[in-house]
C-alpha cells in the first residue's frame, strides 16, 4: 500500500474474542517477525451520548484518555453497588509514528474536511457486484431507541417487531452540509470477550469512563501489541443490532486506515521495534487470556442471570413475612431439642423416601402446635439443602390470608434454588404479564409445574425439594381447590417435588384430602399422638423455659427458690396444658413479663386453673388466656374496671379484627386516639401480642387461638373481655369511614399531582405514602370487608341516607382516585359487587347507585389505573348523560374543560368486551351458576372468565386445533371442550387441570353435551356417536347409523333420549342407556346442524322444523322458524342446556331477539358466532376474537 508492506489477516470464519484475536496476531507475527505496527480495523457498537453525537457509518479511533491508552477492558473490572465501574486493565499507548499520524490527520480533517465517502463511493464503482452489501443504507433505518426499550427475545427484526414509534426512539436532527458525514470520534474504545447488547450498561460506562465505541478483540493484545484501533460504527451497543450497517461501517473504517497509512513515511515505521519483539509475552499469556475470558464469561453469564431474575422477581408479586426465616418470624419459635422427636423421625423418613408420598398433612386442632413444627421442619429442610420454598397462611393478613400470592411468592423462593428455571418462568411471565392476576390453577401450572417439567430432564439428577405450606385453614378461601392442585406434584414432576401442609382439620380441608389418593398423601393427626409423649414434650419445654426465666430473674440481684417452681407445679401445668403446647408458651411469656415484677406470682395466677378437668378445647384456651386479661383489672375498682374493659375492646378488639396488620401509630390515627394510649394497653399483653419496638412497625396476634377466645359465644357471660364481632366490625367501619371522610383526607388531586395526564407509575410511592398514610389506605381498602362482616347473618341491609350511601355520594370519585394511587383499582369491582350484595331493596338510590358505580368502573377501569386523576375528566366526561356518577360530579369536571362531548343518554346494554382469543370464537358457555364464561376459538383455547368482572381467569391450553365447543357438567364441576383435533379434554373448572382426553373419533368432534344427571357425555365426530363415562374416560358406546357426517346431539331434559342430526338429512332417536336405535326422522330438506329438545321434552327442534316427540310424527313449524337457519350464525353451542334459548333470548347474525321480537340491532363489528344466556346477561363470541356481555331487563 504505497510504499509500505502491509499485511492484512482476519479472524477464522465464525471465531471472535479476545483469545482468538490473541492467537491471529501470534501466528502473523511468526510469519512476519518485520512487522513494526498494527492497526485493528473493523465494526463495533457506538455509545451515543449527549456529548458524543455518534451516528451509525461514523468512525472511532483509540486515542489517548486520561493518560491511558485509547481502549480499556471493560470486563476486567468490576462493579460496586452504587459507584461508578472500576476498570483493571488499560491497553498501552499506541506506537509515537501512529499518534503523530492522528494528530496530523485529525487537524486536516478539521480545516478541510475529509473525502471518504468519494473514495468508498470510488470502490464501489470499479466493483459494482459490492454495492448491494456496502453502499450507505437509507438515513431512516438509523434509529436509536431510549435505553429502557429492549428488543424482544427471538423475534424479527426491528422494522417489523420495534419500529419507527416516535416514543421509544431518541429524535436527533439531520447533520447539515457542513458537518462531516461520516464524523471522526477520538477517544476510549471498550472491549471485552462478548457482545455489548445491554443499553443501561453501555450508558453508565459512557457516563463514567466517557466510552465511544464497544468491540470485541482489542483487549486480546492488551498490554503487548503496540496497535491503533479502527471501528466503523454498525450499531448501537444495544438489543437492536442493525446488520444493515455492518458492510458500509467496515467500508468507512478501512478507508480511514488507508489514509492513515498514506501519511506515515516508510522510515518513520523501520526506527519502531519489531513487534515480535515486544509480543515475546504473549504466547505465555496466550493461556491467562483463555482462562481469564472463560472466568469473565461465566462470571457476565451469572451476572445476566440476576438481572433477569430481578425482572422476573419485580413482575410477581411477594406475600411479605410469609416465609419461615422472614423477619417477622424470625424471633417465632422452634421446637425445643428432644421434643417432637417420633414425629421429626416420621417427617424425616417421608422426606428421604425418593418413592413414596408426594404429599404429607400434619393436621391438629389451635395450639397444638402446628406452626412451631412448621417452622421447624422448614428450617431443617433449609440446611441441608432441601427446602423448595415455604408459606405461612396467616389469617387476618391480607398477602397471607389468601391464596392470591402464594404460587408467586413460591415461586420467587423456587428461582432462588434453581438459578436453570429463570428462563423458563421469564417466558411464562413475558408471554403473559398479567400471570399474577391469574387462577391459582394458571399460576400453578405456568410458574411451577411447566419450568420444572422443562428443566427436569437437563438435570443429571432431579433436585430433591420441599415445599412447607403452613395454616391451610388460616387461608380464606379455595383450600380444597389448592390440595387438588398440590396433589399434582407426583404426576408434573415425580416425587422429586414433595409438599408438607399443616392445617386445623375443618371440612372444607378434609374434604378437599378425601379428594386426594391415598397412594399420595400422608397423615398424621396431632391430637391423636399419644398423651404420655405429649406430656413429656411439654415437661421438657416446661423445665427448660422455667430455668431460663430464672436464670433471668436472679442475674438482676432477684432470687427465686432454687428448686423454683418444682416437681408438683410443673406436672400440674403439663396436665393443663396437654395437648395445647400454646398453653405452655403462653404461660412462660406471661410468667416471665417484666412488667409484673415477681414470676412465682405471676405462676400462681395460672395454677389457680389447675383444678379444671376439661378437655375441650375452648376450656384449654380459657386457662390459657384468663390469668393474662384478668390480670389487668385485678385489684382495681368496679368502674376502673369496666374502663379498662371498654379500652381494652376498643384497642385490642381492633386488633384481632383488622383485615391486615396495623403499627401503633397507624391504630392509633385509625382510631383517633393518643398513640400513649394504645401503648398503655399493649405494654400488658407481650404474652399474646406481638409488639414490635417501633411504633411504625405491625402488631400481631401471636396465635389465632388469642382471637377465637374474646369472640366464642359459649363465654359471652364468662369472660369479662369477651368481643362482639358484628359489633366491633361495625365500629371499625365506623372508624374507617370517618377517617377517609377526614379534611384534607380524600380529596380531588390527593398527592398534588402536577397535572391530570400523570400516571401512577411517574409517582414517587414515598408522595403516595405520605398522603396516603398506612391508616387511611387500610380504610379504603377494606371498609367493605368491615361493612359485610357487621351484616354477617342480620337481616340489616344498607340502605337510602346512611353512611354508606352519603360516603359513596361525597367521596366515590375520591376513593377510586385512592385506590388507583394505590394500585389497587380492580379491588374496585369486587367491593362495589360486594356493596351490592348487601341491598334488599333493587328500588333504592343506593342501589342504583351501586348499578351505575359498576358501569362507570368497567368502562373506566383501564384509564383510571394508568393516570389516578383521569377519573375526574376522561372517566366522568366520557359517561352517559344520565349517569349517576356523572351527574354528582358534573360541577367537579376540571375547569381547563371548557365543552363538553356529546355522549350517549344512558348506558348501552353493552355491559363489557373481553378480549383474548386471537381467532375467531367458536362458542361461549355460562356454568350453571351463572359465576364463570367459558369460551373457545380457532387459537386452539379454552378461556374462562368471570362475568362478575370481566376478568380472565384461565386460559386452557392442551388442544392441537381449533375448539369447536365448551360445554359445563350439570353440576359445574367439569368443563368439556371438543376439537377439530380429534379429541374431548375434560377439565377441572377450579384448577385448570386436564382430568382426561377422549380419543376415538377419526374427524373433527364437532359437539359434545352432558346428560342431565352428568354420569354420560355424547360426542359427534365422522358419522358416529360416542358416549363416555366423563368419571372414567371410559368410551361405553360407538352408535353407528348416519351416512354423513354427523354435526350435533342434545339429550332430553330427562335423559331417556339422545338425538343426533347429520348432513345425511335425518335426525336419530337414540337410547343412551343401550345404545339402540329407536327412530329415523325423515323429511329435513338439507343437513341438520342443530337440535335442541323442548323444555318439557315434547318436541325435538331443529333449525328447518319441529318433531313431536310423543306422537314421532313430523309437525309443521310456525311460518318465521323456518328462517331461523338463515338468520342464526354458526352457533354450536345451541343444545337442550344451552342458555341461548333461556329467557327466550335469541342472538341472530344482526339482532338479539326477546320473545322473537328484534330488541338490538348489531353492528357489524358485533356480529355473532356464539351466544350463550344466564338468567338476563348475554354472552357473545365474535370472529374478532372478542367476548362480549349484554345485560337485558
Amino acid at each position: 500500500m504505497g510504499k509500505h508492506n502491509v499485511v492484512i489477516t482476519r479472524l477464522p470464519k465464525g471465531e471472535y474474542g479476545i483469545a482468538s484475536a490473541a492467537s491471529v496476531a501470534r501466528d502473523m507475527v511468526r510469519s512476519f517477525p518485520n512487522i513494526r505496527i498494527g492497526l485493528m480495523v473493523g465494526i463495533g457498537g457506538g455509545a451515543p451520548s449527549k456529548r458524543h453525537d455518534i451516528r451509525l457509518g461514523d468512525i472511532v479511533v483509540s486515542a489517548p484518555h486520561n493518560g491511558k491508552g485509547g481502549l480499556f477492558q471493560y470486563d476486567f473490572g468490576k462493579t460496586i453497588q452504587d459507584q461508578e465501574f472500576r476498570s483493571t486493565g488499560f491497553l498501552d499507548q499506541p506506537p509515537g509514528v501512529l499518534r503523530a499520524a492522528i494528530g496530523d490527520i485529525e487537524a486536516e480533517y478539521e480545516m478541510d474536511g475529509h473525502r471518504l465517502e468519494e473514495a468508498i463511493d470510488s470502490v464501489l464503482e470499479k466493483r459494482p457486484k459490492l454495492r448491494k452489501n456496502y453502499k450507505r443504507p437509507e438515513l431512516n433505518s438509523d434509529r436509536l431507541y431510549q435505553s429502557h426499550i429492549i428488543h424482544p427475545c427471538n423475534d424479527g427484526s426491528c422494522d417489523a417487531v420495534c419500529g419507527d414509534d416516535e416514543s421509544k426512539l431518541i429524535m436527533r436532527l439531520d447533520r447539515s452540509d457542513e458537518d462531516d458525514n461520516p464524523a471522526i470520534h477520538y477517544g476510549l474504545i471498550a472491549s471485552a470477550n462478548q457482545m455489548m447488547k445491554d443499553a443501561l450498561i453501555r450508558d453508565k460506562l459512557s457516563a463514567e469512563k466517557d466510552v465511544l465505541c464497544f468491540e470485541m478483540e482489542a483487549a486480546g493484545l492488551m498490554n503487548h501489541f503496540p496497535c491503533l484501533v479502527i471501528r466503523g460504527i454498525c450499531d448501537y451497543s444495544d438489543s437492536h443490532k442493525n446488520k444493515k450497517w455492518q458492510g458500509y461501517a467496515a467500508m468507512a473504517a478501512a478507508s480511514y486506515a488507508k489514509d492513515l497509512l498514506s501519511r506515515i513515511l516508510p522510515i518513520k515505521v523501520e526506527v519502531e521495534k519489531r513487534i515480535d519483539d515486544i509480543l515475546s509475552s504473549v504466547i505465555e499469556n496466550i493461556n491467562e487470556v483463555q482462562n481469564t475470558a472463560q472466568k469473565t464469561n461465566a462470571v457476565i453469564k451469572l451476572l445476566d442471570s440476576d438481572r433477569r431474575r430481578e425482572k422476573v422477581i419485580a413482575k410477581l408479586p411477594y406475600a411479605k413475612g410469609s416465609t419461615f426465616d422472614s423477619f417477622d418470624g424470625a424471633l417465632d419459635p422452634r421446637c425445643h431439642p428432644g421434643t417432637r422427636v417420633d414425629l421429626h423421625r416420621q417427617i424425616k423418613e417421608w422426606a428421604e423416601n425418593g418413592q413414596g408420598k408426594s404429599m404429607f398433612w400434619l393436621k391438629g386442632m389451635a395450639g397444638t402446635g402446628k406452626s412451631t413444627i412448621s417452622r421447624t421442619v422448614a428450617e431443617s429442610f433449609n440446611e441441608e439443602g432441601k427446602l423448595g420454598a415455604s408459606f405461612f397462611f396467616k389469617r387476618g393478613e391480607a398477602d397471607r390470608g389468601s391464596v392470591a400470592m402464594l404460587f408467586t411468592t413460591i415461586c420467587v423462593q423456587l428461582l432462588a434454588k434453581i438459578p436453570s428455571l429463570i428462563t423458563h418462568v421469564e417466558m411464562a411471565t413475558d408471554a403473559d404479564p398479567n400471570i399474577s392476576d391469574k387462577s391459582i390453577g394458571e399460576q400453578f401450572e405456568k410458574l411451577i409445574c411447566l419450568p420444572l417439567s422443562q428443566i427436569r430432564h437437563h438435570l443429571p439428577q432431579a433436585p430433591k425439594l420441599i415445599i412447607v405450606i403452613d395454616a391451610l385453614d388460616e387461608c380464606t378461601q379455595k383450600g380444597d381447590t389448592l390440595l387438588r392442585l398440590l396433589s399434582q406434584t407426583r404426576n408434573k414432576w415425580s416425587p422429586s417435588l414433595q409438599i408438607f401442609i399443616t392445617s386445623r382439620p375443618e371440612q372444607q380441608i378434609r374434604s378437599g384430602f378425601a379428594e386426594v389418593p391415598e397412594e399420595v398423601r400422608e397423615n398424621i393427626e396431632l391430637h391423636e399422638i399419644p398423651h404420655h409423649i405429649i406430656r413429656q414434650d411439654i415437661t421438657t419445654f416446661l423445665e427448660y423455659r422455667f430455668a431460663q426465666i430464672q436464670e433471668k430473674y436472679t442475674k438482676d440481684g432477684r432470687s427465686l427458690p432454687f428448686d423454683w417452681p418444682g416437681l408438683e407445679a410443673i406436672s400440674a401445668l403439663v396436665e393443663m396444658a396437654v395437648p395445647l403446647f400454646i398453653f405452655a408458651a403462653t404461660l412462660c411469656r406471661f410468667v416471665e413479663d417484666e412488667v409484673y415484677s415477681n414470676p412465682s406470682d405471676q405462676l400462681k395466677k395460672v395454677l389457680k386453673y389447675r383444678n379444671m378437668k376439661s378437655d375441650f378445647e375452648m376450656d384449654k384456651l380459657d386457662a390459657t388466656y384468663s390469668p393474662i386479661l384478668k390480670q389487668l383489672i385485678h385489684g382495681r375498682p368496679e368502674k376502673a374496671q369496666k374502663s379498662l374493659v371498654e379500652r381494652f375492646r376498643i384497642i385490642v378488639g381492633t386488633i384481632v379484627h383488622l383485615a391486615e396488620p396495623l403499627s401503633r401509630s397507624s391504630l392509633a390515627s385509625l382510631l383517633d386516639i393518643d398513640s400513649q394510649q394504645v401503648e398503655g394497653q399493649l405494654s400488658s399483653l407481650h404474652s399474646v401480642l406481638s409488639v414490635p419496638s417501633s411504633a411504625e412497625s405491625p402488631i400481631r396476634m401471636l396465635h389465632l387461638s388469642f382471637r377465637d377466645f374474646l369472640v366464642d359465644p359459649e363465654t359471652r357471660k364468662t369472660n369479662p373481655f369477651w368481643i362482639n364481632e358484628r359489633e366491633k366490625h361495625s365500629e371499625v367501619l365506623a372508624k374507617c369511614l370517618d377517617r377517609m371522610s377526614r379534611p384534607g383526607c380524600l380529596q380531588e388531586n390527593m398527592c398534588n399531582l402536577p397535572d391530570h395526564g400523570t400516571l401512577r407509575a411517574e409517582i414517587d410511592s414515598r408522595i403516595i405514602t405520605d398522603y396516603l398514610p398506612p391508616d387511611v389506605q387500610y380504610a379504603c381498602r377494606f371498609w367493605v370487608y368491615h361493612l359485610k362482616e357487621s351484616l354477617k347473618e342480620t337481616q340489616t341491609c344498607i340502605n337510602d341516607n346512611d353512611p354508606v350511601h352519603m360516603f359513596l355520594l361525597n367521596h366515590f370519585l375520591h376513593w377510586l382516585e385512592s385506590l388507583s394511587l394505590l394500585g389497587r383499582i380492580a379491588e374496585s369491582i369486587t367491593i362495589i359487587r360486594t356493596l351490592q350484595t348487601l341491598v334488599n331493596d333493587r328500588n333504592t338510590e343506593i342501589s342504583k347507585l351501586l348499578d351505575d358505580a359498576i358501569r362507570f368502573i368497567r368502562k373506566n377501569s383501564s384509564i383510571i389505573d394508568r393516570a389516578p386523576l383521569q377519573v375526574h375528566s376522561s372517566a366522568l366526561i366520557f359517561s352517559p348523560k344520565r349517569s349517576i356518577i356523572r351527574n354528582i360530579y358534573i360541577d367537579k369536571i376540571p375547569s381547563f374543560i371548557q365543552r363538553l362531548p356529546e355522549v350517549e343518554s344512558d348506558w348501552s346494554a353493552m355491559l363489557q368486551t373481553l378480549e383474548g382469543h386471537s381467532k375467531s370464537v367458536r362458542a361461549v358457555m355460562f356454568s350453571p351458576d351463572g359465576k364463570l364464561l367459558a369460551s373457545c376459538s380457532d387459537d386452539r383455547t379454552v378461556k374462562l372468565w368471570d362475568p362478575a368482572t370481566g376478568a380472565l381467569l384461565q386460559t386452557l391450553e392442551g388442544h392441537s386445533n381449533s375448539v369447536q365447543v365448551v360445554a359445563f357438567s350439570p353440576d359445574g364441576k367439569l368443563l368439556a371442550s371438543c376439537s377439530d383435533d380429534r379429541t374431548v379434554k375434560l377439565w377441572d373448572p377450579a384448577t385448570d387441570i386436564i382430568l382426561q382426553t377422549l380419543e376415538g373419533h377419526s374427524g373433527s368432534v364437532r359437539k359434545m353435551v352432558f346428560s342431565p344427571d352428568g354420569k354420560l357425555l355424547a360426542s359427534c365426530s365422522d358419522r358416529t356417536v360416542k358416549l363416555w363415562d366423563p368419571a372414567t374416560g371410559t368410551i361405553l358406546q360407538t352408535l353407528e347409523g348416519h351416512s354423513s357426517l354427523v354435526w350435533t346431539v342434545a339429550f332430553s331434559p330427562d335423559g331417556k333420549l339422545l338425538a343426533s342430526g347429520s348432513g345425511d338429512r335425518t335426525v336419530k332417536l337414540w337410547d343412551p342407556a343401550t345404545g339402540t336405535l329407536l327412530q329415523t326422522l325423515e323429511g329435513c330438506s338439507d343437513s341438520v346442524l342443530f337440535v335442541w329438545f323442548s323444555p318439557d321434552g315434547k318436541f325435538l327442534e331443529t333449525e328447518q322444523g319441529r318433531f313431536n316427540i310423543e306422537s314421532l310424527c313430523v309437525r309443521s313449524i310456525s311460518p318465521t322458524a323456518s328462517d331461523l337457519y338463515n338468520n342464526v350464525a354458526n352457533v354450536h353451542s345451541l343444545s337442550p342446556t344451552a342458555s341461548s334459548l333461556h329467557n327466550n333470548i335469541l342472538a341472530k347474525q344482526e339482532w338479539v331477539t326477546r320473545d322473537d321480537t328484534n330488541v338490538i340491532w348489531l353492528p357489524v363489528e358485533y356480529r355473532v358466532t356464539c351466544p350463550a344466556t344466564h338468567e338476563s346477561m348475554l354472552a357473545m363470541g365474535h370472529t374478532s376474537g372478542r367476548v362480549t356481555f349484554l345485560k337485558l331487563i
